[in-house]
């Protein structure tokens, strides 16, 4: 019998060291599957896979947001040279309402904290309503005039770094994220200008279409609704690189402006 007992125990043991290290291993290599209830209070109809002792339910996810964007820095109309003249400078805020921007991807959480993103996004931005006046041109001529709306669309890759894991419903999640990318721009023209009341013959093009480069930086708060979705609200600053101009006598800068922006993420 004491054999017995002794024999037993040993198997006991031997099971409950391949237990613990296959425990660890998952634990190691971040995936582990079942249905229970998880960390986030939800239960998990899908595998579930682990990341350390965090839960990671479905790590890929289709993203959506819209905004809105003011223009903060940079100049349509920095100058205008050619015959011995100039014109004032323009400041995009002066020549533009407020910017919408919308935009539609896919992310990927490759850590509890880190998720990756890329997304595709259309801007535009409305002409101001009111004429730009006090433009002092060649010999002191007065000119007036407006912009024509200012429209793009492009593509954009990133990451989110959050601050907290996601350890319960309804609990805002704080991040700060940064992507980098590209816009193609229309092109723009100067429209209803006019010297001392003298109406031009017809628009001058600012710049034609083009690719300019863009990247943001935005800090965010995120809710999980549901254990498929979460909302998200965030801000920062965003870059679009300067304009060339095939007109000679236009000259433009970088552009900087400041979202407010709500986005929705959908896991699957």
């Amino acid at each position: 019998m004491k054999r017995v007992l002794l024999g037993m125990t040993a198997i006991g043991l031997a099971g409950c060291n391949w237990g613990g290290s296959n425990h660890n291993q998952h634990y190691q290599h971040g995936y582990q599957y079942g249905g229970y209830y998880g960390h986030n209070g939800y239960q998990n109809a899908m595998p579930v896979r682990m990341h350390g002792s965090q839960q990671i339910n479905n790590r890929t996810a289709i993203e959506f947001s819209a905004g809105a964007e003011e223009f903060t820095g940079g100049n349509i109309l920095p100058r205008v040279v050619g015959t011995g003249g100039q014109i004032n400078k323009v400041e995009y805020k002066d020549a533009y309402d407020t910017a919408w921007r919308a935009t539609g991807g896919i992310s990927y959480d490759v850590a509890p904290r880190t998720t990756l993103v890329a997304r595709g996004f259309y801007k535009q931005a409305q002409s101001a309503d009111d004429t730009i006046t006090g433009f002092t041109g060649n010999g002191g001529t007065a000119v007036t005039g407006n912009f024509s709306d200012m429209n793009s669309y492009g593509a954009e890759v990133g990451f989110r770094e959050y601050l907290s894991n996601h350890n319960g419903p309804a609990k805002l999640r704080p991040y700060m994220g940064a992507t980098v990318g590209a816009a193609y721009l229309e092109s723009v023209d100067f429209e209803n200008g006019s010297a001392n009341g003298n109406a031009f013959a017809g628009p001058i093009e600012v710049f034609d279409n083009q690719w300019v480069p863009t990247a943001s930086a935005v800090v965010g708060l995120e809710m999980p609704v549901s254990s498929s979705f979460s909302m998200g609200v965030e801000s920062g600053l965003r870059y679009e690189g300067k304009r060339e101009s095939d007109t000679a006598n236009f000259e433009t800068t970088d552009a900087y402006s400041v979202p407010v922006t709500l986005r929705g993420r959908f896991r699957f």
